[in-house]
């Protein structure tokens, strides 16, 4: 009963169509010519490839090739065995082969190098060849089968045993009686046994003894079988409901940390539109403050006018104007500029401003003179435009230009005394 051929492929089943790839594969082709064996191989390579392809995932094929058998087992995990012999080859040892030697091979290989495999790898790391070999003698991979070889031997000899017994014209009854060796009591033990039938018959079983001592060890084995087919069948489960729970409690984790980041990206996204709906309020706010500050000096401009219809007060203004207009400049000479209908009232109020100017600074003096031929414009509500050398230098002190000034430099005590103190400030220097 010799094997011709043992290979280990593996299908991938992902693609459309599955297709056979040999890991690792050796060959016994002794009883053919030199000149056929590498057509052979070529032949039982394709011919494994093939049964393999047209095999589905987890199950067992035996294909009958020409006055060849291949057995083909496919495993879930798209691991594959071929094994070819000849036709007297017993199928469950074929079987049982393969399965020890995929799990042989998933052991030493894990399946994530497997699609990446070949016999040049394998032949160094997997003892396919030694297997092959041991295949060869069936009974070497089945203890039934070793078992029932060994049944056959014992029952030939038994009947060539009696055979030569019989020849002889002994009985096993007189060399029972005639026996020294035998004591009475085993004498009388053995006739007693041999009335009752309860003892081992001692002159060999006939073919229908052997079938029944047969059928009592097959159903032994088959018992003994079914208690490890219970205890892998058990194990089984445990495991599976080990690693169902470690997938379990995984996925809980992953659908958790999900979520966990979908509530944080909603949460951020939140803070955000809160921002930018705060700062647009911000906006608002700042803007509407800001036209309020415009239509305030808009309005403040628009009563200038009003100042220089009190002629008492207005003097005054303008001989502090003129005034500081002179200590700036601390110059001897300087021209005045002003409106034409003030010029009565910046004269007199130059007068002022000099005795002041003179009375800090006793050891200085000064002169005016008046622009009238570039008197301020009309629509200028008030003040006036002290200057030096020619108009290089000047002091403007319109009413108007003082009051772009107090919107420059007193605009943040405004806002305080407008709108109140900012709870946003940290720094006011």
């Amino acid at each position: 009963m010799p094997v011709f051929s043992l290979q280990v492929q593996y299908l991938n089943t992902k693609s459309s169509t599955p297709t056979a790839t040999i890991l690792a594969a050796e060959f016994e082709l002794s009883s053919f010519g030199y000149f056929q064996r590498s057509s052979v191989q070529e032949f039982l390579n394709f011919n494994g490839k093939l049964t393999a392809e047209r095999t589905a995932p987890g199950m067992r094929q035996k294909i009958e090739i020409d006055a060849y058998l291949g057995h083909v087992y496919v495993r879930n995990d798209g691991l594959c065995g071929v094994i070819v012999t000849d036709k007297g080859y017993p199928t469950r040892v074929a079987f049982s082969a393969l399965n020890k030697i995929l799990d042989e091979f998933a052991d030493k290989f894990p399946s994530s190098q497997w699609p990446e495999l070949n016999p040049s790898i394998t032949s160094s790391k997997f003892p396919l060849k030694l297997l092959l070999d041991k295949c060869q003698t069936p009974e070497s991979n089945d203890p039934i089968m070793k078992v029932q070889k060994e049944l056959d031997e014992t029952k030939i000899v038994l009947h060539k045993t009696m055979e030569s017994l019989l020849q002889r014209g002994e009985k096993l009854d007189d060399l029972v009686t005639k026996s020294d060796q035998l004591s009475a009591q085993s004498k009388m033990f053995y006739k007693t046994a041999k009335k009752t039938n309860s003892c081992c018959n001692m002159s060999g079983l006939n073919d229908q003894e052997v079938a029944n001592e047969m059928n009592k060890m097959v159903a032994f084995i088959k018992q003994e079988a079914l208690e490890k087919a219970r205890e892998i069948k058990v194990k089984a489960d445990e495991e599976f409901n080990i690693e169902k729970a470690k997938l379990v409690r995984q996925e809980t984790l992953n659908i958790e940390a999900f979520y966990q980041k979908k509530t944080k990206l909603a949460e951020v996204q939140r803070k955000i539109a809160q921002s930018n709906h705060v700062n647009k309020s911000r906006l608002k706010v700042l803007q509407a403050r800001q036209q309020m500050l415009n239509e305030l000096f808009l309005e403040a401009r628009k009563r200038l006018p009003i100042i220089t219809d009190n002629r008492e007060s207005y003097s005054k203004l303008l001989s502090g104007l003129i005034l500081q207009g002179l200590y700036q400049l601390m110059e001897s000479k300087v021209t005045i500029q002003c409106r034409k209908k003030d010029l009565e009232f910046v004269k007199a109020a130059c007068e002022d401003s000099k005795a002041a100017y003179l009375k800090n600074f006793p050891k200085l003096s000064v002169n005016f003179e008046f622009d009238e031929e570039n008197p301020l414009p009309e629509n200028c509500p008030g003040g006036a435009v002290v200057s030096v050398m020619q108009g290089k230098i000047c002091c403007a002190n319109t009413l108007d230009a003082r009051l772009d000034l107090l919107a420059d430099k007193m605009l943040p005590d405004i806002r305080i005394l407008l709108f109140g103190v900012s709870e946003n400030r940290a720094f006011y220097n």
